[in-house]
């Protein structure tokens, strides 16, 4: 980057590991290489506080309750000594996403550089400060959104974060194909339609809100109704707008609700719609109902479209007055045209290229929340074209990450990127790959004993909870607490955590357990200050948590963490490859598996004087054939297996040594 004055972009999945970049790894790169470069992390813009955003919802108070509108004064005091507008800023208040929502940057309601803040937007001066860096930090997900509006067409520089670049890092790139999935994916819901129509409409007046602030102030900018467009729009908002946006609201609703029952009436929480069940009565009434609420969103949009052109026609004097409300209901109406984009594709898509489901969920604030989802089952098209192809991708791509291969190959990553030899035929195009695999800097042999109870039930055995909270509580014992239990479910967790935690306290130990709600920086920082900590953790505790020292003495896996079973992108595209006479778990749900196992695995063994035990209490590493495919995966460290007396002795031995 320094030398040729090209810009590297440097992508990671986990903020954490941004920081460590920019804190910590370039600056010591910089020093030994006596090299000057201009690094910046960008993020999206949705990070960022928006000054007019906040100014227009602090002026339409009518659109939110108190306890909200505290909330927003609250922001208010915070943009007035923030110098970045970050919502992770150390002086930022909590901020729910309800809140955030109304008040961060967004492209669909952004004046750009005819806003008047535009010259102290916390969003340009950051990415200004990028369009000049040499290298750009950044997480996958922004990458993958300036990548698909470059393969959608999209022109307009303003809708881009990022400047132009050649070249570009992944780091954590093993997780690159999750986060396209994730990216590429979309949902519909009530709460999501409503939002944007609580953006227009006071919830609790109707007669107050954006749409009713803008008829004010066309009424005060011409009282006498000088211009056509005055009577246009003033008859529109007071004839039209509320009969449509009722109508809408019902027929979400109604939807909702229909597709709730449905899901109550076959006791689940999840059903899929593919190719086989198009025909059935439930896809029927599935579909029905979301052609209904197209309908009514349609007439919505059409009722918002007219409007927008109606206020073209002012001179543009007025049209400048009235600047601020067009950008706000114009952001309302690309939302909306988003989301009914999104139902009519879940209604026509290609099932043997889109998984989609409708599905139940339990927020702790609103209750039960039906949504509509689509994702995509592939994405090694969309990943091959953005950053490999020749003409479309980039000059240089370094994939990287300790979790790459499965059993010492490439081939699962390969298929995932687009660029196994049958991706190749099928785009007709080549592209130079280069596989290189490191030996790890860590001494694991030496300094990790990794160590497999072969008499241990297997998971799903009656007797396995039973069991394994002995076992844990004496592994435990030896290495006097420090440790990470990680689980692959939150009942298993919750059972474990409340069976050990009165005996680990009376051994001195510190027992801390990880919540739906937990946040993950503060549980750490806490794991680290205590005495004899045991972390009982799932999820993001399982890859993207650095603890150095002998504060983390042993890790215990409990599980293999294969992926749900119910999932439906999983189902869908273990079913395509069923279709295609291959075998599904071996080729999705154990290299996913072992992904996570070296993640979980890698907790351990930080840096070169680490030391400890990782203990596996799935017996089915031992029992399974797959099982030598998880070991083969490791790196070279010393492996016991036997029954659980002779591993605690094992484990004693090694702890003294």
């Amino acid at each position: 980057a320094a030398r040729t004055r090209s810009k590297v972009v440097i992508a990671t999945n986990k903020i954490n590991l941004q920081h460590q970049l920019i804190d910590k790894d370039i600056p010591a790169i910089q020093k030994a290489l006596g090299i000057k470069c201009n690094v910046v992390l960008m993020k999206g813009r949705g990070n960022f506080l928006s000054r007019r955003r906040l100014e227009f919802a602090l002026s339409n108070r009518d659109l939110f309750s108190q306890d909200r509108y505290a909330e927003l004064q609250e922001i208010a005091e915070w943009a007035n000594i923030t110098s970045t507008g970050d919502r992770n800023d150390r002086r930022a208040p909590a901020i729910r996403d309800e809140i955030w929502e109304d008040v961060q940057s967004d492209g669909d309601d952004c004046r750009g550089t005819n806003c008047p803040h535009y010259g102290s937007c916390f969003f340009y001066r950051t990415r200004q400060q990028a369009f000049q860096a040499d290298i750009i930090i950044v997480n996958h997900h922004l990458v993958l959104y300036d990548a698909f509006l470059s393969l959608t067409g999209t022109e307009e520089s303003e809708v881009f974060v990022l400047p132009p670049y050649d070249h570009i890092i992944f780091d954590e790139a093993h997780s690159l194909a999750e986060t396209t999935t994730n990216c590429l994916s979309c949902s519909v819901g009530r709460g999501s339609i409503m939002r944007q129509l609580r953006r227009l409409y006071s919830p609790r007046a109707r007669e107050k809100g954006a749409l009713r602030a803008l008829m004010h102030a066309i009424e005060k900018i011409d009282p006498n109704g000088k211009y056509a467009a005055t009577t246009t729009l003033l008859d529109a908002i007071h004839k039209e707008a509320d009969k449509l946006a009722d109508t809408l609201e019902q027929k979400v609703k109604e939807c909702m609700d229909e597709i709730g029952g449905l899901l109550q009436s076959h006791q689940s929480n999840i059903i899929t719609f593919n190719t086989n069940e198009e025909a059935s009565p439930q896809w029927e009434l599935v579909s029905r109902s979301v052609k209904v609420l197209i309908q009514a969103a349609e007439s919505f949009l059409q009722f918002m479209k007219s409007l927008l052109g109606t206020l073209n026609s002012y001179p543009e004097s007025i049209r400048e007055k009235l600047a601020d409300s067009k950008t706000h209901i114009k952001g309302v109406y690309n939302k909306l045209v988003e989301q009914v984009e999104a139902l009519q594709l879940f209604l026509k898509c290609d099932t043997s290229q889109y998984c989609r489901w409708v599905e139940k969920s339990e927020h702790p604030q609103y209750g039960p929340q039906v949504e509509l989802k689509l994702a995509p089952l592939g994405v090694s098209g969309f990943l091959f074209k953005a950053f490999f192809h020749p003409e479309t991708g980039k000059k240089t791509v370094v994939l990287t990450s300790a979790t790459l291969t499965i059993g010492k190959q490439f081939d699962h990553v390969l298929r995932q990127w687009g660029l196994d030899p049958s991706a190749r035929e099928e785009t007709n195009s080549y592209r130079e790959t280069i596989l290189t695999m490191l030996d790890s800097p860590f001494d694991y042999r030496t300094n990790c004993l990794l160590a497999l109870p072969k008499d241990i039930p297997e998971p799903r055995s009656s007797e396995f909870s039973t069991e394994a909270i002995e076992f844990c509580k004496d592994v435990l014992t030896l290495t006097r607490g420090k440790a990470f239990v990680l689980f692959t479910a939150w009942g298993t967790l919750r059972e474990f955590y409340e069976k050990l935690k009165a005996p680990l306290e009376q051994l001195g130990m510190t027992p801390l357990r990880q919540t739906s709600d937990t946040n993950r920086v503060l549980l750490l920082d806490k794991f680290r200050k205590s005495r004899n900590p045991v972390l009982f953790g799932t999820a993001s505790f399982w890859e993207g948590v650095d603890v150095q020292g002998e504060q983390l003495q042993c890790v215990i896996i409990m599980r293999l963490p294969f992926p749900q079973p119910e999932e439906p992108v999983l189902q869908a595209r273990k079913q395509l490859l069923e279709n295609r006479g291959l075998n599904s778990f071996l080729m999705l749900d154990v290299p996913t598996a072992i992904t996570r196992f070296k993640q979980g695995f890698g907790r351990l063994i930080r840096s070169a004087t680490d030391r400890g035990v990782v203990v596996v209490m799935d017996s089915r590493i031992v029992s399974k054939k797959y099982g030598q495919i998880f070991l083969d995966s490791l790196p070279p460290v010393t492996c016991v297996v036997d029954k659980r007396q002779k591993l605690l002795r094992e484990i004693r031995d090694f702890l003294e040594s």
